[in-house]
């Protein structure tokens, strides 16, 4: 696999004072539990 190796190796280029700079944001929609039968 190519891009775990190239993540590796990235994540070695960056020190860590840096890479502790970056924060992870993502953004999800919420679920209806209710409605859930039907998503699976």
């Amino acid at each position: 696999m190519k891009a775990p190796k190239c993540a590796s190796d990235y994540q070695m280029k960056v020190s860590g004072p840096i890479m502790d700079r970056f924060d992870l944001y993502i953004e999800v929609s919420s679920i209806n539990v209710y409605n859930y039968d039907l998503i699976v």
